[in-house]
């Protein structure tokens, strides 16, 4: 799930960042914006995942979600210019979207690929572990029965192993 977090993370503050520095037209504008996007793009969360994963393969879905915010932050605007524009702009508009698209869906395969592999995994330990617990309850459940019908005192068991109290 590193992956997808990690993707998901970069998408977040790129979305952040991409807005507020589209709202720039002057330098006076610049000093504000970025005065107010920085401290959100570095703010304690994204640093403390950041510093986490620096050293994890999944570290690289944190720039992807980067790319992926940017490109679609500029889609409106490829559109307005494949609608109304140059034939040049045309062009490069509707490469964007390409583009835009193809990115997004890479960065899918790459964020969802390992995340599902990774539930997959846990799922089938836990179904081992569920299992292995549910036959030992039968074994104690049995020896239980076949210890009374030997007559035994009530509530002693017949040596066999408790079952462990929950899964994991």
């Amino acid at each position: 799930m590193d992956y997808l977090g990690l993707f998901c993370l970069g998408a977040f503050v790129g979305t952040i960042a991409t807005f507020g520095m589209g709202k720039v037209v002057s330098l006076k504008d610049w000093q504000t914006v970025l005065s107010l996007t920085l401290p959100a793009v570095l703010s304690g969360a994204a640093m403390v995942f950041i510093d986490r994963f620096k050293y994890s393969p999944a570290f690289g879905s944190y720039p992807l979600g980067l790319v992926v915010a940017l490109l679609w932050a500029y889609t409106q605007k490829s559109i307005d210019n494949l609608k109304a524009g140059p034939t040049s702009v045309r062009i490069l508009a509707l490469l964007h979207l390409l583009v835009s698209a193809l990115v997004t869906g890479a960065a899918a395969v790459v964020a969802t690929v390992p995340a599902y592999l990774q539930v997959r995994a846990e799922w089938e330990v836990s179904m081992a572990e569920r299992v292995d617990e549910m036959r030992l309850m039968r074994s104690a459940s049995r020896d239980q029965s076949a210890g009374a019908g030997r007559g035994q005192a009530r509530g002693r068991t017949s040596g066999a192993a408790a079952p462990e109290s929950a899964p994991k």
